[in-house]
């Protein structure tokens, strides 16, 4: 990508891009993204981690793992062998899977599950009736140990080499930042409360000084939103377990042991309750520290931390009695 194809666009539109958005024209003239970027996508607990450092192990340069989808040159959709894929699983595929974007399917924990290969048939069944797309999709069985790695490896740099650069969708892409960018300063400028022109001013001076910030805030909430679908896997999944336990618990016990097993019952639910409970902490905290940034007044010039004080309520109020 170079300057000359932003370039084709209106003279009007280039100035602004380059005003909001210089960082996304430095990487339109430096030549883009990592070409190989890979986004992984998948149910909590399905060996993400594990598998991305199986990959990285193989060749720490083979391959760039992104953070958001819309950086991805391949998407990599982890599922467990465990189970076959539910509506959690599909509701993930259909956020993260762009239209341009070709997705890899890997099947973890292989060694742990015996019946893996009667999950991965059923997998391709439901991917195949979910859309046309995925109709002929490979699902890639991976073992802990690295066992299945390689081919995985291979796979996403096949498919990663079959994706043409395309210079329009880069631009069309740095074109949609921007368009989020001016979009959040003209909410935060048509604020009313006292302070908001003030407030206005330090996102354009933020969005000139750091343009990567509005970017970054988009990106948050794009990782909300997978939040929110993989802790309704989270709780499907847990539900799952507990029908599972107490239909194999029920089917071994006596007559003796059915009187309590209410009693039983309700501790269950209770363990699983707490379960679904940390996986929510857990995700929050990591949103958390994602959004974690230095306290905004702290950022401003003296002249305007000076001024919003002067313009808080009680500065309004003291100045009123005093006029």
């Amino acid at each position: 990508m170079t300057t000359q194809q932003l370039s084709d666009l209106p003279a009007e539109t280039v100035d602004v891009v380059t005003r909001w958005n210089p960082d996304g024209v430095a990487r339109l003239t430096s030549g883009g993204a990592p070409q190989r970027g890979v986004f992984v996508a998948g149910p909590r607990r399905a060996g993400k981690t594990t598998l991305v450092g199986g990959l990285r192990a193989l060749d720490a340069s083979a391959l760039a793992f992104v953070e958001d989808p819309i950086d991805a040159r391949v998407i990599l959709m982890v599922l467990d062998a465990a189970a076959p894929l539910g509506r959690e699983e599909l509701s993930v595929l259909d956020v993260v899977a762009r239209p341009a974007c070709p997705v890899v399917f890997a099947l973890t924990k292989t060694d742990v599950h015996r019946n893996w290969a009667g999950v991965s048939e059923r997998n391709r069944v439901l991917l195949a009736r979910h859309s046309t797309r995925f109709a002929d999709a490979e699902i890639h069985p991976v073992a802990a140990g690295g066992s299945g790695a390689e081919a995985l490896l291979a796979a996403l740099l096949r498919a990663a080499r079959a994706q043409a650069p395309d210079p329009r969708s880069a631009t069309e892409a740095v074109l949609e930042q921007t368009r989020r960018m001016i979009v959040a300063t003209a909410r935060s400028v048509r604020e009313t409360e006292p302070g908001a022109e003030l407030r206005a001013e330090r996102v354009r001076a933020l969005t000139l000084r750091d343009g990567r910030r509005t970017e970054r805030v988009a990106q948050l909430r794009g990782q909300v939103q997978l939040a929110k679908v993989e802790l309704m896997h989270e709780v499907a999944a847990q539900c799952r377990a507990a029908g599972t336990t107490a239909r194999a618990e029920i089917d071994r016990a006596g007559r003796g042991t059915l009187e309590g097993y209410p009693d039983r019952l309700a501790e269950m639910v209770r363990e699983r309750s707490g379960a679904v409970d940390a996986a929510v902490t857990a995700r929050l905290d990591d949103l958390r520290s994602r959004s974690a940034s230095p306290c905004p007044l702290a950022r401003l010039p003296f002249r305007c931390r000076s001024r919003l004080r002067r313009t808080g309520p009680d500065r309004d109020t003291a100045d009123s009695k005093t006029g």
